[in-house]
């Protein structure tokens, strides 16, 4: 049975180092946005009104294993939005 996480972590750059601070994670057991359109964004949205989200990489349906968002807030700062599918032997990122 497949596991997928969603998680938004804040990037904060300073003098060439990247503080990373999780602001939500979520494990599930089943796909929650099957069939949806731009089911990963709506759920960054959702979580955080107030930042611009646009698609970083991967493709955003209701299909989807991996997908992620950027936000970029103040310099080279910024927010990640990230959908995986977790690999049921490793316990990893797929």
């Amino acid at each position: 049975m497949a596991k997928f996480n969603f998680l938004i972590t804040a990037h904060i750059v300073n003098d060439n180092t990247d503080d990373v601070m999780v602001i939500y994670s979520h494990e599930m057991s089943t796909h929650p946005y099957e069939g949806s359109y731009r089911p990963i964004w709506c759920k960054a949205k959702e979580l955080v009104s107030c930042a611009m989200w646009q698609l970083d990489d991967g493709e955003d349906n209701g299909d989807t294993n991996y997908c992620q968002y950027v936000a970029y807030t103040d310099g080279d700062s910024y927010l990640l939005a990230a959908w995986n599918e977790i690999d049921e032997v490793t316990g990893c990122i797929k």
